[in-house]
């Protein structure tokens, strides 16, 4: 078989992890009183089915590899979702927030991530929010107190807040957004190890 007909291959699972996967591994039902000592690793029956479900998910491979790259991706969407809470931001916003913090060029910025988040919050506020002003040129007694008091508690110069916002401005204008893909279903990734918390909201089973 010659090589332009060789099949193309398929990704590997740890590089595309499946959240939305058919099988349920109910590590969250077996209560804390049965969590007795097992001759496997971990050395746990709770923990024990907490990692394959991590396993299944592509979230690990192995007792050691991380899928690293994901949890990263799942940590910044949690930085930002707390960012837009402390900043009283809708749950629309909110969705913008994410989905126009995951496509910046973060590492190209050169500020730390806590200052992207912010001024990235900032951004969607002004635009989208005709009741509150986060703009570097919006006067000290318009700029919005959620903002600001965030801002101060940061420590983040003005300086830094402008040049920041301005560059996240740019790249909107001239649609260069590069958001990442690393959960094909788009599930919120705090679902994927809160089966706990889940069945606990509910009376009846998960099943």
């Amino acid at each position: 078989m010659h090589d332009s007909e060789q099949p193309e291959r398929k990704p590997n699972p740890i590089d595309a992890p499946d959240t939305n996967n058919a099988t349920y591994l109910g590590w969250s039902d077996i209560p804390q009183y049965e969590e007795w000592p097992a001759d496997y690793h971990p050395p746990n029956k709770r923990d024990y089915f907490q990692y394959l479900d991590r396993l299944n998910s592509g979230l690990q491979n192995g007792p050691k590899y991380q899928n690293k790259r994901y949890e990263t991706y799942c940590l910044n969407r949690w930085l930002i979702l707390c960012m837009s809470s402390h900043l009283r931001m809708s749950d629309r916003l909110r969705q913008l927030a994410v989905d126009l913090f995951n496509g910046l060029p973060r590492s190209k910025f050169g500020v730390r991530i806590h200052v992207s988040a912010l001024v990235t919050c900032g951004y969607v506020i002004h635009q989208h929010d005709p009741r509150r002003e986060c703009h570097p040129q919006t006067s000290a007694e318009a700029f919005d107190p959620f903002v600001e008091q965030e801002r101060v508690n940061l420590r983040i110069p003005r300086k830094q807040y402008a040049s920041l916002y301005g560059k996240i401005e740019h790249r909107v204008r001239t649609g260069q957004l590069t958001p990442s893909k690393h959960d094909a279903y788009e599930v919120d990734p705090a679902g994927l190890q809160a089966w706990r918390e889940i069945n606990e909201e509910w009376d009846d089973s998960w099943l």
